[in-house]
C-alpha cells in the first residue's frame, strides 16, 4: 500500500517538498516525492515509510534535529486508511522541547 499523510504535514520549501518524521524524540526531515491528493491526504510515493511518525502540526517551527515530544490523544504513524478512517488523520503533533 502507498503511505500517506495529511496534507498539512507536508511542507514545500524552494522547490524541495518534505515532511518531517519523529526519530528518539527529534525532528528528521525528509524529502518526499508525492503523489495524488484525496480526501485531505497527501500519498507519499518516496521517501517515507509505513510505521514512520510523522509531524502533522508545528512542522513550521522545526529544524532538523529539534527535540521535539508526542501530545497525548494523537495516533502515531503512517497508514493507509480505510475510508471510514479517512477523516481522523494518523500522525504526531510536535512541540519544542526546552531543554
Amino acid at each position: 500500500p502507498t503511505p500517506v499523510v495529511p496534507l498539512e504535514s507536508v511542507v514545500s520549501f524552494a522547490g524541495v517538498t518534505k515532511v518531517f518524521i519523529v526519530e528518539n524524540h527529534r525532528a528528521r526531515s525528509r524529502s518526499v516525492q508525492t503523489g495524488r491528493i484525496r480526501n485531505g491526504l497527501q500519498e507519499i510515493l518516496d521517501g517515507v515509510n509505513l510505521g514512520d511518525q510523522v509531524v502533522v502540526t508545528g512542522q513550521g517551527r522545526l529544524t532538523d534535529g529539534a527535540t521535539v515530544a508526542i501530545q497525548p490523544g494523537e495516533p502515531p504513524g503512517l497508514t493507509d486508511p480505510p475510508p471510514a478512517a479517512a477523516n481522523d488523520p494518523p500522525g504526531v503533533t510536535a512541540r519544542h522541547e526546552n531543554h
